[in-house]
């Protein structure tokens, strides 16, 4: 597999970059769910909650010291 890097343009997250080529929020998705790599599929679902026009994304720890938990982040503190 490629390099898979995201770009987001920090006022409106559409400015998306995947292997060196540009895709707006709906083609990286399609791009993605298109996919047979189960990495890129998880990034399609990732950047589809991500481009939600929810302010908080739930996510999981790691549970590296503990039982893994869910945790709700603010969209803006991920950048």
């Amino acid at each position: 597999m490629g390099f898979i890097g995201i770009v987001m343009n920090f006022k409106d997250y559409t400015q998306l970059k995947l292997n060196g080529r540009h895709f707006n929020g709906d083609e990286i998705i399609a791009y993605c769910n298109a996919s047979k790599s189960n990495n890129l599929k998880m990034l399609g679902d990732f950047i589809t909650e991500w481009l939600s026009p929810e302010t908080t994304m739930k996510l999981q720890t790691s549970g590296s010291t503990g039982t893994p938990k869910i945790i709700t982040v603010e969209k803006n503190q991920m950048l």
